[in-house]
Order: C-alpha cells, then structure tokens, then sequence
C-alpha cells in the first residue's frame, strides 16, 4: 500500500481531536429535584471517578463521525496499491489492427481486448511518464506521440479500428526503435495475437498476447468463368470441422447448397459446373467451430471475352490437357508448326525456338530451348514459399512439394519467383519484352505439384493472366491494390457505398474512375447518379494469411537496465474509500434521527 498524499494525514491530528473535543465540552446534566440520593451514591461515585471521559461512553455519533473522518482523510490522502504498469519513463506501444484482430473471443474481438490492455497501462500512468501510441497495420501510423493526457490517450484508443489487411510488423519495430533511439529510457510494448512475428528480426521489450482460439474455418478463393464456378474452403485449426456452403445469385437466389467436412489443417476444393447466368454470384459458409466470420464469404463477377487461339506445342501431358480442355474462351491449336501472331503459346518440353511474339506458357523447356539461363537441376522438397500479392497466386494456399530435377535458371529483370522450395523457383512469373511469360522450372510428370488441390486453380488463373479477359460487372481486389474502368462522358464524379458509409470519387480527365481498395473488407457499389442503381461493384477480400488466427507468442528482448526508471503502475483506491465513508455518513445520519 502506497499513499500518494501523504500529508493530508495531518489534517487527522486538527479533525479527531476536535470531533473529541466537542463531545467533552458538551452541556453538563440539567439539575433536577429528587427525594433522595441514596440509591445514586454508586453512580455518583463512577461519574466522579472518570469525570471527562465517561462522556464518551455509549455515543455511538461520536464513534460513527470519529470513522467517518478517518475515512474521508484516507480518500483524500489517495492510497494505491502497485500493479503491473510501465517501466520506463516513455512507453512506445504498438497495437495490432490487423485482421486476425478481428477473431471473436467471449463475445468480444481480439482487438476489443487489446484495447482493454491497453488502456490498463494508460489508466497506470504516472505522472512523469508519457505514451507514444503506434497503429501497426499495414503501413504503421504514430497515433499520439509523447503524451501524458489519459483522457487524450483513452480518446485516440477508443478510435482506433481493426483493419482487412495484415500486419507490417517488422516496419513497425523499425519506427518503434526509431522513435526510442531519441530518448534515455524507452519501452517498446506490443499487444498482439502474435500472427507474423515468427520470422521478425527486431523485438519489443514487453508483449501483451490477446487471443487463444485456433480453430477458423474460410473461404479461400471463389471465381466463376466460361466453364463454372471454383472455390477453396479451408480449415485452419487442430479439430474436425462442418462446413454448411451456400452459393446465391446477386439477387438473393438459391443456387447451391451443401455441407462438407474438413479435417484440421486442410482445404477443399469446390465445382460448379454451368452456372445459371447472373451479374454476380455470392458465396457464404457456416461452420461449427468458426471465430472468424469476416471471412467467411465472397463475391465473384463472370467474364465475358471472344474465343481467342492458343497453340500448344510439345509432348502431351495430362494435367495440361484437362486445364486446357476446360477454358471456354480459347481455341486450342496443335501442331509442331509455330502458328504467326497468336496471343499465347502453350509449349511442354517443346524442342522448337521460342515464338518471338505472343504470350508464353513454358513448362520444362530443354536446356538448349529455355528462355532463361539454366545452371543446372537439383531436386527439391519441402515447404513452400509463395509470391502471395502477385495476381495469379491470389488466394491460392500449397502444402509441401517435392520435384526431381528442377531447372535452376537466373530469370531476367521483370520474372519473379511464384513458388520456392528450398530455395529454388518452382514457377515464375512475368513481364519481358513487352509480353507475359509463365516459367515451369520442372517436368509436370516428375513433381507432386498437380496433385496439389490449388493446381486446377493455379492453372485457371494462368491462363487468365496470360489470355486477360474483361470482367462484365465487378472487380475483386486485396487491400492496397486498385483498379480503374471507364465512365460516361458526362459524369464528374461517382458516389460509392458500402456497409462502411458512403463516398464520393472524381472521375480523373481521361474519363475512367480510379479506386483504390480501402483497408475495410467488403463489397463496394460505385452507384449510377442518374436512376442510382449499380454501375461497377468492387470486392475488397479479407487476406488469406489473416484467416490463421493460431495465437504465437513473440519473442522478446530485455530492457536495458539503464532505461528501467523507477516507475511502477499504481491503482488507487480513494474512490472505494470514498464509497464506504458515505456509507458510514449515511448511518450516522439514521442513528441520529433515532436519537442514539
């Protein structure tokens, strides 16, 4: 127990005795007659054996104001107990708003519970000691800065919102010891689930863990085209889980409904063949053991594009077939012979020169043959790295792979790696003079990659980068990335509404609407401003990493014992006490009405 106005206890030496005095010199007996004193001699004698203080026998008033005075000094004097609260004299604290915050714990979100904490170490604040507050989301964002105003801090925390995007914590340590280099005695705290710190290299002083839930259940990818829907549903968690699945059109019918069951750590991929035609088709899911529901639906836009040629060239292969077969929008063409000016080339294991217009899908190419340098082959197996923000890889999830005799090739400027195993490019993807090239570094026939459950996916989204077609009602984008498509001359501007308010956008002067995905997940209506129905309708998707809310516990770096002040969280107590010296006030004002 700790008093943080010490003095006022002096005030006890000046109140009691008055309260003790006046009952003293309060007025004697009134005198009255009586026959005789013989049966008083006895009390006579008490009475004059303790003169003063027999007066304050049997007063219950005097003991009542005599309590309720201690207690009010002991309020006033602010009595606290310690608590855990800052150690240094200026805390840098980052809180998580990434999506995984959004996970749902005893009715509450992780990031409601986050902000609990934090306002614990607010409410604990001394008096020399001040906050920075830092938003770690996808671009960190210093909040308050240096502050001691509890009611400013409390504010700023209370508007502070989860965000559909992830975490850039690393970026965030980086500003925290930014900010920390300035001052002799920083604490860098972070309050987090834990998700994307496995891998960071710089760490906070002190980490808050908010969250315990692990099991989550997703709808990873959903798109529809000429041949039918597709969709993946994951589970991320240890225990088995029921899926309820529900597919409608964009006016609310039912097109589909079914119920799946998913083992923990798993995916399954989802057909829908000849879907009824529509603007756009919604997906939503249900399951038994989901804390997430912002992920668990998804809208997908059909496209519609003339049937373009594509050649294949090279030795059969099955997988390449039956994805080939499937796409509606294209003619394939075979032959040994290169057809002139086609938009893309399909070539396996082909001996022929390399086309030096049209789009490329390469897979296995000799030595000789190969667009790129090759240095040689190794055999690869294990976990996976993925290119995720690149646009065929979006929402695709691989487990391990394995794969005998991969090309190790040096990719010119403009390829990047779409997935690694142990360091080597499995398959690349990008723009080199002035057309689109996808690069399988190894023999379909010799890796376990089209076993994969994402691979007819990855194959379908392939063909669509390297044949583009042109989306008919809506866009799906991730946080950060945008897209702009063409207005009516006579528009200025457009107004565009979401669950998350309504906004206006200026149409730029070559006549096309620009936007920018927002970090709120949802769908995004860009409304006609003549008859206000629906021109363009954007999707922003929750991130798929987001959707593994597994907890981790961060690694942590010591204080420097230089920066440790003397500084401890307090919790006061005066307000209980004040509590109870009302209460006793309250009694007394009885006991005096009844004439104790």
């Amino acid at each position: 127990m700790i008093w943080l106005q010490p003095a006022i206890w002096g005030l006890s030496l000046i109140i009691l005795p008055l309260i003790i005095l006046m009952y003293l010199l309060r007025r004697k007996y009134q005198p009255q007659t009586i026959v005789s004193t013989l049966l008083w001699q006895q009390l006579i004698q008490s009475i004059e054996a303790n003169h003063l203080w027999q007066k304050l026998k049997q007063h219950w008033l005097l003991w009542l104001q005599l309590l309720a005075a201690v207690l009010l000094i002991l309020a006033l004097s602010r009595p606290a107990i310690e608590s855990e609260g800052l150690k240094a004299q200026h805390a840098i604290i980052l809180i998580d708003v990434s999506g995984s915050m959004l996970t749902q714990e005893n009715k509450q979100t992780r990031f409601e519970k986050a902000q609990e904490e934090v306002g614990k170490l607010i409410s604990n604040l001394n008096a020399d000691q001040t906050i920075t507050l830092i938003e770690m989301g996808q671009t960190p964002k210093v909040l308050e800065s240096k502050n001691r105003d509890q009611r400013k801090l409390t504010q700023t925390l209370q508007q502070m919102k989860p965000k559909a995007s992830s975490s850039q914590v690393e970026q965030a340590l980086t500003l925290a010891y930014a900010i920390a280099s300035e001052e002799e005695h920083a604490e860098i705290v972070m309050v987090s689930d834990g998700a994307g710190t496995e891998e960071i290299k710089q760490k906070p002083h002190r980490f808050i863990q908010v969250g315990k839930a692990t099991e989550n259940s997703s709808v990873g990818m959903f798109q529809v085209n000429q041949e039918g829907g597709f969709a993946r549903i994951d589970h991320n968690g240890k225990r088995p889980s029921t899926v309820a699945i529900t597919l409608k059109n964009n006016v609310g019918q039912l097109i589909d409904i079914r119920t799946i069951t998913l083992q923990g750590q798993s995916s399954q991929v989802l057909k829908w063949r000849d879907l009824p035609p529509a603007d756009a088709y919604h997906l939503q899911i249900e399951a038994d053991t989901d804390r997430l529901p912002t992920d668990n639906e998804r809208f997908a836009y059909p496209v519609s594009a003339a049937k373009k040629d594509v050649q294949y060239v090279g030795e059969e292969q099955f997988f390449i077939a039956k994805s080939l077969g499937l796409s509606k929008n294209i003619t394939l063409l075979k032959g040994d012979q290169i057809e002139p000016n086609l938009n893309l080339y399909v070539m396996n294991k082909s001996k022929k020169s390399v086309p030096d217009r049209g789009n490329l899908l390469l897979i296995s190419p000799p030595k000789d043959k190969s667009l790129f340098n090759v240095r040689g082959t190794k055999s690869v197996g294990g976990k996976v790295t993925q290119a995720a923000k690149h646009p065929i890889m979006k929402g695709l999830k691989f487990q391990a792979i394995y794969a005998e005799n991969v090309l190790q090739v040096n990719p010119p400027a403009g390829i990047e790696p779409l997935l690694v195993v142990e360091g080597v490019p499995i398959v690349l993807a990008g723009e080199h003079q002035g057309r689109r090239i996808v690069y399988f570094a190894v023999d379909l026939d010799q890796t376990d990659l089209p076993l994969q459950p994402s691979f007819p996916i990855l194959m379908s989204q392939i063909m669509n980068w390297l044949n583009p077609q042109e989306e008919t009602q809506g866009h799906v984008l991730q946080v950060g990335e945008s897209t702009q498509f063409p207005a009516p001359a006579e528009w200025k501007d457009v107004s565009v509404k979401s669950d998350h308010g309504e906004q206006e956008i200026e149409i730029i002067a070559s006549g096309m609407v620009h936007f920018q995905a927002p970090e709120q997940a949802g769908q995004y209506d860009f409304i006609h401003p003549e008859n206000q129905s629906i021109y363009r309708t954007v999707q922003v998707v929750f991130p798929l990493a987001e959707s593994k809310i597994t907890p981790v516990a961060a690694k942590t770096t010591p204080l420097a014992s230089e920066a440790v002040s003397n500084h401890t969280g307090i919790y006061e107590l005066w307000w209980w006490v004040a509590i109870v010296a009302l209460m006793v006030l309250g009694l007394e004002w009885v006991v005096f009405g009844r004439g104790y």
